[in-house]
């Protein structure tokens, strides 16, 4: 019985660490990714807004569900995204041509943000910096986000799956200098 005890209270200083270090992390970060890709910007583009096709090249997601944006927000797609795990919703807009905003639309999670979507033409295709600016609101959260899976985790696996789809090496995928 000393043991489970003893078992309890490790978990519990361990809790309350990874509480504390989160705490202390920043509750906003700013992360970039860029990739060259060899396909022109309008294919790019157009791969990236059809959110319809997602599953078909988007490793973990297994269905989308698009909503109609009321007609004030001008040219914004809404959609949902549904893995395994979870579901989320977003919202992008659309009206640039060479740079595309997306953010998660879901106001009650423990984290939040948007990417933005910068497509420039390179040699013989296109150069995508895509930049994360999010909030992590829970210290865990923050502590597992930052320190264990890394911000760029999901920035990273989006770029290597757009990578793949358009048949583009994934060792092109590098830091931008200063994130």
């Amino acid at each position: 019985m000393r043991l489970l005890w003893w078992a309890f209270a490790a978990i519990a200083v361990v809790v309350i660490v990874v509480a504390m270090v989160g705490a202390l992390l920043p509750h906003d970060h700013v992360v970039s990714r860029t990739i060259l890709l060899a396909a022109s910007p309008d294919r790019v583009r157009d791969l990236i807004v059809d959110v319809q096709r997602y599953p078909s090249w988007r490793s973990g997601i297994t269905r989308v569900v698009t909503q109609l944006p009321p007609l004030s927000e001008g040219p914004r797609i809404r959609w949902r995204e549904f893995s395994r795990e979870e579901s989320l919703g977003f919202a992008m807009d659309a009206s640039q041509p060479r740079q595309l905003v997306t953010r998660i639309a879901d106001e009650a999670l423990s984290f939040g943000g948007s990417w933005i979507f910068d497509l420039a033409p390179a040699d013989e295709g296109t150069s995508l910096t895509i930049t994360e600016h999010g909030e992590v609101h829970n210290p865990i959260f923050r502590f597992v986000s930052r320190i264990l899976m890394g911000h760029t985790k999901s920035i990273d696996r989006y770029a290597a799956d757009l990578a793949l789809k358009l048949n583009t090496p994934r060792s092109v995928n590098a830091p931008v200098p200063g994130s």
